[in-house]
């Protein structure tokens, strides 16, 4: 599937039905309470308002959420993500783009508490390999796809053990986005512990960075 952005995969897996009348994302207290989030959007004024959201905000991502669950399947992720055929909906895209930034940190946080159970987080996935290189993308879905998909989305979304087939390509972009986060931040650490370093983080000079420091001190002590 093309790039989709993470709230809109994200979106897309809250807001559809994968099995008739078992509902979705938002319809389980489970689901939102893994997100981090005390209440679905309402419509109804005298509903609950989930925390981060003013009335009208929820009632636009309501009123999203119900307009998604009934586009076709096929061109529901255009649907959220941005389908120009319909520019009244595009209030609705920015108050969930809005609330997904509030949101982030919390669904980042579910997914790598979800990663770290299956020990799968990549940090712990190179520790369990034979050299310090960053794992494979492909070695990440293919061992945690279907068992985080499970934790996360709960049974709606998976058949058996397995994870739907309508929901797996929102679910791989997810992944795959949480593994760049994750790899740039273990750049981000050889970068600070060794200078610049090349895509496979191998060190382009000696000698810079904050470790031959650390070497040096500890050799005066």
């Amino acid at each position: 599937m093309p790039t989709k952005k993470v709230s809109t995969c994200f979106f897309f897996l809250m807001s559809s039905e994968f099995k008739a009348d078992q509902g979705n994302g938002w319809d389980a207290p489970e689901t939102l309470a893994t997100f981090g989030i005390n209440c679905a959007p309402s419509i109804n004024k005298n509903d609950p308002l989930p925390a981060g959201l003013t009335r009208e905000e929820s009632r636009r991502i309501a009123e999203f959420i119900d307009a998604a669950r009934n586009t076709d399947a096929d061109a529901r992720l255009k649907f959220i993500d941005n389908d120009d055929s319909d520019a009244s909906w595009a209030p609705h895209r920015a108050s969930w783009r809005k609330w997904y930034k509030r949101l982030s940190p919390k669904v980042n946080a579910a997914i790598d508490k979800a990663l770290e159970e299956l020990e799968t987080l990549p940090k712990a996935m190179i520790m369990q390999q034979d050299d310090d290189t960053f794992p494979e993308l492909d070695n990440l879905v293919g061992i945690a796809l279907h068992p985080i998909s499970k934790i996360l989305f709960g049974e709606y979304a998976c058949n058996g053990p397995f994870l739907k087939k309508e929901a797996s390509p929102a679910c791989r972009q997810m992944l795959a986005q949480t593994y760049a986060r994750h790899k740039r931040q273990w750049r981000q650490a050889l970068t600070f512990l060794y200078g610049k370093v090349s895509a496979e983080g191998i060190p382009l000079r000696e000698g810079v960075g904050a470790w031959p420091k650390l070497v040096n001190a500890m050799k005066g002590m």
